[in-house]
């Protein structure tokens, strides 16, 4: 369970991070994770990665921002890249989007 320290008291994840959305508590939790690890040790779930790749392919520029300012743990983009590339995807239409 993750402890924050915040003024007078502590704040649990049963408290305060319950309270947040999904995507900040994801953002929250990865933070906590990998603090203080080195830049190689570090571990990202599948959600956070589909959201690195998401401010990537929006902004680049964002991308980079966020990264070098280190104001997300995101990773780095050679990590993205090697996702993408073991991406699998189906040739064709799905079925689905041909019925009317």
């Amino acid at each position: 369970m993750c402890q924050i320290k915040i003024g007078n008291g502590n704040c649990s994840e049963h408290g305060f991070i319950a309270r947040l959305p999904e995507n900040q508590k994801l953002a929250v939790k990865t933070c906590f994770e990998t603090a203080g690890k080195a830049p190689r040790g570090k571990r990202y779930t599948k959600d956070w990665i589909d959201t690195c790749l998401l401010i990537r392919i929006k902004s680049p520029k964002l991308y980079r921002h966020l990264r070098s300012r280190e104001l997300l743990p995101l990773s780095s983009p050679s990590t993205l890249s090697n996702y993408i590339r073991n991406m699998t995807v189906p040739m064709g239409f799905k079925p689905s989007y041909s019925k009317p």
